[in-house]
């Protein structure tokens, strides 16, 4: 993790102390100059209204697995990193001002990192961080929250585990505090050799559950809420030709399919929230490289077909939520983060830009994060 410097920015109508007490305002989103600063990150803070966002929600990029979680159980939503190559992993703790204090750089355990999850898996009261990728062959638990130890390794029953959600299954014997484990592998022996895997928490540890052929990759996993009045389920990408959004519902044992998205493009991510105001979910699916976004709402019983929207003429790289304080929006980066794009959607869906963020010369952006009320912290 390379150290470069701090610079921030602000909305028009407020101001920001620096880490050397300077106050700004400014009349528009601009960079700072530099400001030295010993730092893994670039971090960029925006002042707007926000709300905080929770360790549901991860990103992956070509270099780094990013999340949140209160890591040190102050109450506060903190941010974390993982370099993907190494295996490091850098968390930002946040202050009661809202910036964000980074800590020293530990290893996860799990150079080749390739999933994320966050949440209450081993210790009810903290979230830990749960990295996995194929070639490590195994699931690394690490706790911020507790002076640094070697992190918690589990063996999945599959072999090249390349995707973890933490989310609560209900199964027998089930501990509703700890979140359970769904793992995707890869690397199994033919006819199996794309498996599901379920791995339930209980207070005397991590315990292997049922494993089921998939027939076709499931390369993105990820803890969801369709209603923020409901329970919470798991989403995957199943690829198989062509790309499709499955959630299941995990209130049931069985894990049921709830809904699909099928056809979309080979490659594709999403993202989920509630961007209309209502407790219903919208998603926001994405493929690298290719322009545009597809947003595909939820109506209550099922995920309508997606819709096209434009987001300029620059393919996606990645999307991240941000919020405003009347609705959660979303910023694209473009290209190989040389831009990016923040939009909102109105009542009827559509897609309304409300600004864009351009990097120094020399920098690109690797992420946003948007962590607390007024803030989100995008990355270099």
């Amino acid at each position: 993790m390379k150290s470069v410097t701090y610079r921030s920015f602000i909305h028009p109508s407020h101001t920001f102390s620096d880490p050397h007490g300077t106050r700004f305002r400014i009349p528009s989103h601009r960079f700072f100059p530099r400001l030295p600063m010993k730092a893994p990150l670039l971090l960029l803070v925006l002042a707007i209204p926000a709300l905080a966002l929770d360790p549901r929600h991860t990103y992956t990029t070509p270099g780094e697995l990013q999340g949140f979680g209160d890591f040190n159980t102050d109450g506060r939503l903190d941010v974390l990193v993982v370099d993907r190559p190494a295996g490091l992993y850098r968390i930002g703790l946040a202050q009661p001002d809202h910036s964000l204090v980074w800590q020293a750089p530990k290893p996860s355990g799990c150079p080749g990192a390739e999933a994320l999850a966050v949440g209450p898996v081993t210790t009810a009261t903290t979230d830990q961080l749960v990295v996995t990728g194929k070639s490590a062959n195994q699931l690394f638990i690490v706790d911020p929250s507790t002076n640094y130890t070697r992190p918690l390794v589990h063996t999945p029953a599959g072999i090249g585990p390349a995707s973890v959600a933490a989310v609560d299954l209900n199964l027998a014997g089930n501990d509703p505090t700890l979140l359970d484990l769904v793992v995707a592998s890869h690397w199994n022996s033919a006819p199996g050799s794309d498996q599901r895997h379920l791995i339930q928490s209980l207070g005397s540890g991590l315990i292997d559950g049922a494993s089921i052929n998939t027939g076709s990759p499931l390369v993105r996993l990820a803890r969801i809420q369709l209603d923020t009045a409901g329970p919470e389920h798991f989403a995957t990408i199943l690829r198989s030709g062509s790309d499709q959004l499955r959630v299941l519902d995990a209130t049931n044992p069985t894990l049921p399919l709830i809904a699909a998205v099928p056809g979309l493009s080979v490659g594709s991510d999403f993202v989920h929230a509630p961007f209309l105001g209502t407790t219903f979910s919208q998603f926001v699916l994405f493929t690298p490289g290719v322009e545009d976004v597809l947003y595909s709402p939820w109506d209550g019983s099922t995920l309508a077909p997606p819709v096209p929207h434009n987001t300029g003429p620059d393919p996606v790289r990645s999307v991240h939520l941000v919020d405003d304080g009347t609705h959660i929006g979303i910023a694209v980066i473009f290209n190989e983060g040389d831009s990016a794009g923040l939009f909102h959607f109105d009542t009827a869906g559509n897609l309304v830009p409300d600004g864009s963020l351009t990097p120094p010369p020399g920098e690109t952006l690797n992420g946003i994060l948007c962590h607390a009320p007024g803030h989100f912290a995008a990355l270099s």
